[in-house]
Order: C-alpha cells, then structure tokens, then sequence
C-alpha cells in the first residue's frame, strides 16, 4: 500500500511595514496588566531594537487589502512602539518587522492566545548563568538588576522604596556572589529530581 505523500506547511512571511500602517486589535486576549511596564518594554527596544515580530492580518475592505493591517498578536510590542513615537524616539513611519498572516486558518483571539499559551519561562539555574556571563561581559551588577527588574539581592524583586520588611537581614543569596564565580547554582547545594536547586531558586517562589 502505498503512503500518502506529507502535505508541507507554508509559513506566514515577514515583511516590513510602516508603523503608522498598523493598529492595535480589540481581540487580543490579553486585558490585564502583567509583568514588565510598557514604558519599561519600550526602554528595552530603544536599547537592543525589536527582537519578536509582530503579529499582524491585512485590514480587509469589501474583500480587498486596505494597506493598513490589525495587530493580534503582540500588543505590548506594539504599544511600547507606540510609545516610543510618542516621545519621538522613532519614526511614526518607521519600518516595523511583522508577520503577516492572510490564511485565516485561525481567529485572531486564536493566535492572540496562543502567543500568550505557549511560552516558556527561563529556569532560574539558566537565569543565573546568564546573569554571570553577562557580568564576564563586563556589566555590573546593578545595569544587569535594572535591565532585568530584578534586585542585587537574587531572592527578591525590586521595589521603588526598598525597606527593611521588604529586605529582611541575612535573607536570601545576594547575586553579585553568582556573578563574581564564586558558587555554581547548578553545582552547590541539594539538587531535586526535577532540576530544582532548592538552595538557589528562592526566586521562583
């Protein structure tokens, strides 16, 4: 019997498209608050540009492309955007990099979802590598906290107004230790079956 050939998929293509082209989509899931602050997003692309493409589906007028097209998928990419030209940072007009979807196999809530569903965290042991190589990189401990909110202090967040409830003494690894080589998350302490270090991952609790 012979086997039915593999059908290939074709990917969505990328293009560059005009910011002033592209508009936020009322169906994106996402609708509260959480995580990184928009103004701090748009800091991190004016410091290392865009890194994720945007979303986007053709504006469709009686059937016809409009030459305008909606942004699904990737709201807050687009609204730190958005920001950025606001503070004239970026050109209204400026090339942006979007994936441009026209199959219409999946909804826009669809894909708004998915983008938010099938993601990954960074295990803290990666974290902490990474935070390591960068200071071998040559930033310091406290550039390394602010691009990456987190404190000097690795089992704490970073607050506006720091206090004593909130940094209890003798509480927690302080990261430069990380940073300096002089303990190996991965090696120094009990390690779990599932990978969890229980001597360095206070700050995933």
């Amino acid at each position: 019997m012979a086997k039915s050939a593999i059908q290939k998929i074709t990917l969505n293509q990328a293009e560059n498209i005009a910011f002033d082209k592209l508009f936020l989509s009322q169906k994106n899931v996402r609708r509260i608050k959480n995580g990184v602050s928009i103004d701090d997003l748009a800091a991190d692309i004016a410091r290392r540009g865009l890194i994720q493409s945007l979303n986007v589906r053709p504006e469709l007028k009686d059937g016809e492309e409009t030459g305008r097209y909606e942004v699904p998928a990737g709201g807050r990419r687009f609204s730190a955007l958005q920001f950025l030209v606001k503070r004239k940072e970026m050109a209204k007009s400026a090339p942006t990099p979007c994936i441009v979807n026209r199959s219409g196999q999946t909804s826009m809530e669809d894909d708004s979802l998915a983008e938010n569903i099938h993601r990954e965290n960074l295990h803290p042991l990666d974290q902490f590598r990474a935070f390591k190589t960068l200071s071998e990189q040559g930033l310091d401990v406290e550039e390394i906290a602010a691009r990456y909110f987190v404190s000097p202090k690795a089992d704490e967040p970073i607050t506006d107004h720091p206090t004593d409830e909130t940094t209890p003494e003798g509480e927690g690894a302080e990261l430069p230790a990380y940073l300096a080589g002089d303990t190996d998350p991965s090696t120094d302490g009990e390690t779990a079956a599932d990978g969890k270090d229980t001597d360095h991952l206070q700050a995933a609790e």
